[in-house]
């Protein structure tokens, strides 16, 4: 736990800062990355270079207009529904009318008026049968449901998880799912971490969350378990987002391999603890909405390889502990270099075998400035334990 804090206040300090290794060669150790000219507009293909897992997952070519198609045709059926039952109501009550006439011209008896009116409350909880022959039921009736196809170990392993998650004896929530809600895919996240306030008594875990952590994500009726990947919200749909290393306390999205959900549908996140005694504690660490489903957003990790100037004249300068070895400053000379201070070079040449380097700047460069190689690659949301999603 200290180490992990430790990490999360040394990333706060030196964001995407890392140590160029002294056994390995940085041109291996770094060889999935690039150099960009600028993160914003440089070029990345989105289906290049694909992992496996990425096989298994279903892709819209325009998510938005999916879910809109959807939404309306479900909202074209409620309406449709909502003038059946309108119109059951009104046949039902036409036939109350009718029969209260005919009982105070006869006089009926109590037994028959009993009989009137469950026939009239069986009538109300039918179901209604629609002009293009699809019925439904009514709200508040009782169904009993017939389960086929299923094998009964299948059945006793789906409660037995339940009762572990929800508690012993909760019933199970049966719904159905909306078309494409059975597909897998990458799904984005608007969420933000819970804070603690003792004041109105709500008290979160301290402990940082890291991007990869074993998270559950409660979204409307269905849960999963999911590594999601957190990163900076985009701005657009497609954009590049720098990837985060843990998720910071203002807003964040974080993507998970997961079941197409249609947004603004709500989710929290959980991460179950083990105290001192191994009992687990289920603690909530963030709240937020579906944002996407777009397994073609770029989620772009950076490093930073720093060096140092040892000797510096104007605008160039002799950087010194970047690179170790004459081979890598050849491997990584075309790639643009920058300060913390705002400058901008490249590297010339190199000095000696020790991995010393002549860089050359656009401005005359101060000797505390720091030089930074800035380096990209491409991060995929993995499965977790067991190579698949199992959704509750």
């Amino acid at each position: 736990l200290e180490r992990r804090r430790a990490r999360e206040k040394e990333e706060r300090e030196f964001p995407d800062e890392v140590d160029t290794p002294l056994e390995t060669p940085a041109r291996q150790r770094f060889a999935r990355y690039r150099a960009l000219r600028s993160f914003r507009t440089s070029p990345w293909h989105r289906h290049e270079a694909l992992p496996p897992q990425y096989a298994r997952i279903h892709a819209f070519q325009d998510f938005r207009q999916v879910q809109k198609a959807v939404l309306d045709e479900m909202a074209e059926a409620e309406k449709v529904q909502n003038r059946g039952i309108l119109e059951g109501a009104r046949t039902t009550k036409t036939k109350k009318r009718g029969r209260s006439k005919s009982t105070a011209s006869s006089a009926v008896d109590d037994d028959a008026m009993l009989e009137a009116a469950d026939d009239s409350a069986a009538a109300d909880k039918a179901a209604i049968e629609l002009d293009d022959g699809e019925a439904f039921v009514p709200v508040g009736t009782y169904v009993a449901l017939e389960v086929v196809d299923i094998p009964e170990a299948a059945i006793e392993a789906a409660v037995a998880a339940a009762n572990g998650l929800r508690g012993t004896g909760v019933p199970l929530c049966i719904s159905s799912l909306l078309p494409h809600e059975n597909r897998l895919s990458v799904v984005h996240f608007t969420v933000q971490r819970t804070v603690q306030d003792t004041n109105r008594g709500v008290v979160h875990s301290s402990v940082p969350i890291a991007s990869k952590d074993t998270l559950r994500f409660v979204c409307g009726f269905r849960q999963w378990t999911a590594k999601p990947l957190f990163s900076e919200v985009a701005s657009g749909a497609g954009e590049k987002q720098r990837y985060e290393r843990f998720l910071p306390a203002g807003f964040a999205c974080a993507s998970t391999l997961g079941p197409v959900c249609y947004s603004p549908c709500p989710v929290l996140v959980f991460r179950d603890e083990k105290d001192d005694d191994g009992y687990v504690t289920t603690q909530l660490v963030g709240t937020g909405q579906v944002d996407a489903v777009d397994p073609d957003r770029l989620i772009i990790k950076r490093i930073l390889l720093t060096g140092y100037p040892v000797k510096v004249h104007k605008r160039s300068a002799t950087v010194k502990y970047m690179f170790f070895n004459t081979p890598d400053v050849r491997w990584f000379k075309p790639a643009e270099l920058h300060t913390k201070l705002g400058m901008t070079g490249h590297i010339k040449e190199s000095l000696g075998e020790q991995g010393l380097m002549k860089c050359v700047f656009n401005k005359r460069i101060k000797q505390h400035d720091t030089v930074c190689l800035p380096l990209y690659k491409r991060v995929y949301p993995k499965f977790p334990e067991g190579d698949k999603v199992d959704v509750l």
